[in-house]
């Protein structure tokens, strides 16, 4: 809301909280003024989830309450009343408040009552309401030859015999490889060309499916310079910097590992494309990319992160926004050195295996493909329905290129101070000490760096594994 006793343009957050003075000057917490409650560190808004269960067609009134299940856990439950006359099916109202709800606010059950329990003042008494019983979820099996498809795909590719329809390609085990895997796969078996976008930021069978039989078609974002991972959600969006290989694909897992309301935005090279020339430096690539992040979001708080260059690029473009006056709240690096030594015995810095892993690829890369050059790897790598399936040869070694040439421009950066703290990650496996990535930032963070070591490779800082550690850092508490 806005501040009344600030300058134009500053806001105040509304807590919902209901506090008094004592008389020795300590506020003293009552309770809440609305009825927000909090589940797996998500705050929710009972009287939205009523409010869009009371508009469904035939409810005539409608209650949510967080309800404690057998094993300790809590759970969101819809109770609501039919109008006279109507009947209510439960599971069409679920996908009724889908569709105008984000994912956790959906009730994971809806009882059907004949009335709602009210108190002696005529209003809802909500200890009164029913307890419900819980069962495991139950699969969904695929029903449409389109849902059928795409599961039969995802299971091919992950080893699994059964795919639900609502089952998540990512929480499967899949990596943006295989997500390129799928559009090439289910091209194959319906002849319906599939944006690779669709299968990163949708990433079930159903969804994939209805987008594939809608009738207006979309263009693929795969390589665009934003790259839409995640747009619903009313929460702070979080903005992730591609590493030396130019496409942010490889953060499409971490979307499922943040809170479900956040948007999620991957900022890619625009040297990919050939439209835009390569930067004069690492400076103006990040003005490239405070420009797009402000589209999107005009004003701060912002959130940043970026593994290994895109770390660097991260951090630059924190001190940018910070220099025009905007609050940057968070900046995490994977991974990422100020000032990395990169060899001078070649035109390229990184492998081949290197450049899959930066586009997500997680321990499934040939040993041949790795020790290839670029040039040699391109007619393998279109043969066994690799990142040729979306990339042409062309837009491949302007990748190459693209990586080179950014690499070059750390020579010559020297990165500003960032007014706050960073939350560092550093690749245990690479660097047994855990400490000497997050020691090359001190002289340019005004505040501290606050390193955690996982276990993993470098080249591996996007994997499943390491996006739950990531992600669980990221929630809101």
């Amino acid at each position: 809301m806005a501040d009344p006793f600030a300058a134009r343009g500053e806001r105040l957050y509304r807590t919902g909280d209901l506090v008094k003075w004592t008389p020795a000057g300590q506020l003293v917490y009552l309770g809440r003024t609305d009825l927000q409650v909090k589940m797996r560190g998500l705050r929710i808004e009972l009287r939205e989830v009523e409010s869009v269960l009371e508009a469904a067609a035939g409810v005539s009134q409608a209650a949510a309450a967080l309800v404690s299940d057998d094993r300790g856990g809590d759970r969101l439950v819809g109770y609501v009343v039919a109008e006279p006359g109507r009947q209510i099916d439960s599971h069409a109202l679920t996908v009724s408040a889908r569709e105008r709800l984000p994912s956790y606010m959906v009730p994971s059950q809806i009882m059907l009552l004949d009335q709602l329990p009210l108190a002696s003042a005529g209003k809802l008494d909500r200890r009164a309401l029913p307890q419900p019983r819980f069962e495991p979820r139950a699969f969904r099996a695929p029903v449409t030859d389109t849902e059928i498809a795409v599961a039969t795909v995802f299971g091919q590719l992950l080893g699994i015999d059964e795919v639900g329809a609502d089952d998540n390609f990512f929480e499967l085990g899949g990596n943006s490889l295989m997500a390129v895997r799928v559009v090439s796969a289910v091209q194959a078996s319906t002849g319906v060309a599939v944006p690779l976008h669709t299968v990163m930021t949708d990433p079930t069978p159903s969804s994939i499916a209805a987008r594939m039989n809608s009738a207006g078609r979309e263009r693929d974002a795969a390589l665009d310079v934003v790259f839409p991972i995640r747009t619903a959600g009313e929460g702070r969006p979080l903005f992730c910097i591609h590493p030396v290989v130019g496409l942010a694909w490889c953060y499409a897992g971490l979307a499922s590992r943040i809170d479900p309301d956040r948007p999620v935005y991957g900022l890619q090279s625009p040297a990919i494309t050939g439209v835009d020339s390569l930067p004069a430096s690492i400076d103006a690539l990040a003005a490239r990319y405070v420009t797009e992040i402000r589209r999107i979001q005009a004003e701060g708080p912002y959130d940043l992160l970026g593994w290994s260059l895109g770390g660097v690029l991260a951090h630059a473009v924190a001190v940018q926004l910070q220099d025009a006056g905007d609050e940057v709240t968070t900046l995490v690096m994977l991974d990422s050195y100020a000032h990395q030594p990169h060899s001078t015995e070649t035109d390229v810095p990184v492998s081949v295996g290197d450049l899959l892993a930066g586009i997500g690829v997680e321990g499934d890369v040939p040993a041949a493909v790795v020790d290839m050059t670029p040039e040699s790897a391109l007619d393998l790598l279109t043969a066994t329905g690799g990142p040729m399936t979306v990339l042409t040869r062309e837009q491949f070694r302007a990748l190459i290129a693209s990586a080179a040439h950014n690499c070059a421009l750390l020579d010559d950066h020297r990165p500003g101070v960032f007014r706050g703290d960073i939350a560092f990650f550093t690749a245990g496996r690479d660097d047994p000490t855990g400490s000497t990535a997050a020691a090359t930032w001190q002289p340019y963070v005004a505040g501290a760096v606050r390193n955690r070591t996982v276990d993993s490779a470098h080249w591996h800082m996007t994997s499943p594994k390491v996006s739950r550690v990531v992600g669980s850092a990221l929630r809101v508490e």
